[in-house]
Order: structure tokens, then sequence, then C-alpha cells
């Protein structure tokens, strides 16, 4: 937030507080008081996801390993399109694409203010046509079925994790005001 929010930059964190709503949305304190905009964050397996809208525009991050899920997660949590699209790739690209659309939802939700409290295949996710891509942001299409905001997704693949955002807007202007960070116990390293 210090180095998104210009009048922020030189005030000193313990100034800043990170609070949640009642529903574990998080939002943020200056002076003692709530300041406008919408914050999301998102950590897993020591990385860092930060997302800040000053306009307080739906707005949610996610990070997730690449990882093979249970049997039956699919059925249980996509909807009938995604696994038909999930199907075509029965190599390694599986677990990714898997793990892309699992990790959109995730954001999706936070935006709504929602989280897991909402049924995952209210959200649809949409993989792009270049499934899978390089580790640059790449566009996905996102659906929610309960919200007529039309819906934007990025991604983008971070060694073995994928990042991604969500925004009820049809083209969020994301920008990078941070650096990603990785820590371990006691110290922790710009990448």
């Amino acid at each position: 937030l210090s180095r998104a929010e210009t009048d922020l930059a030189g005030r000193s964190l313990a100034e800043i507080e990170i609070l949640n709503e009642e529903s574990g949305a998080p939002f943020v304190v200056v002076d003692g008081g709530r300041r406008a905009g919408t914050l999301s964050i998102s950590h897993r397996a020591g990385l860092a996801l930060v997302a800040w809208d000053p306009h307080g525009g739906p707005l949610g991050v996610d990070v997730e390993r690449v990882e093979a899920r249970f049997p039956g997660f699919e059925e249980d949590f996509f909807t009938d399109r995604e696994r038909a699209a999930l199907s075509a790739f029965l190599d390694e690209r599986h677990a990714l694409g898997v793990t892309l659309v699992w990790s959109l939802k995730e954001a999706a939700l936070k935006a709504l203010r929602q989280g897991l409290r909402l049924d995952t295949r209210r959200v649809e996710v949409h993989l792009p046509p270049t499934f899978p891509a390089a580790q640059d942001w790449q566009a996905c299409g996102v659906s929610v079925a309960t919200n007529p905001y039309p819906w934007c997704g990025c991604w983008r693949r971070w060694g073995d994790y994928v990042l991604t955002v969500a925004a009820g807007e049809a083209r969020p202007q994301l920008r990078a005001a941070g650096y990603m960070l990785e820590w371990r116990h006691s110290h922790c390293q710009v990448l």
C-alpha cells in the first residue's frame, strides 16, 4: 500500500493497519479511519500476492501451487463446461489447468466478498485459447452467475505456482507497485 498510494509513502508501516470484515475480507485503516478501496490478499506455501483498487471495485487475488487434486475434486467444484475443457489435457497440463480454474474461482469469490460460502460452480472460468502460456500475465475469461459485472481474469505461472487476479470490470488497469517476495521462516528474499 505504501508503494501504491503516494500519500502513504514514507509513513511508518505501524500507521497502516489491515483488518478484516466479519466475512473475512481485508480492509485498510490509516490513522484510525477506514480507507476507501478494495484490498485482496492471498498466500500459499511461502508466496504472497496482494492487490489494491483505490476506487473500491470488485477485486480478488489467489495463489495456488500446481499439484494433483483429490479424486472427485473437479466433479465437486467445477462446471460441466470447465470439466469438458480440461478433459482435452491428459498430460502435465491437466494439473496446471485444474489449478488455474480453481485459483480464478477463488479470486472471483474473494472479489464478491463471499469466499467459499458461495457455490464454486456459480463462477465459471473459460480457459484461454493459448493455454498453457508463457510466464507473463495472460487474460482469462470469468463469468459469475450471481453478478451482472463483465468480469476479467488474469493469470500467470510463477514456478510451481499459479497467480490469479479477478476483477469485476471489463478491462482492469493492473500495474505492479511492489515486489514478489518469497519467505522462509526467518528471512525474506525479493524475487
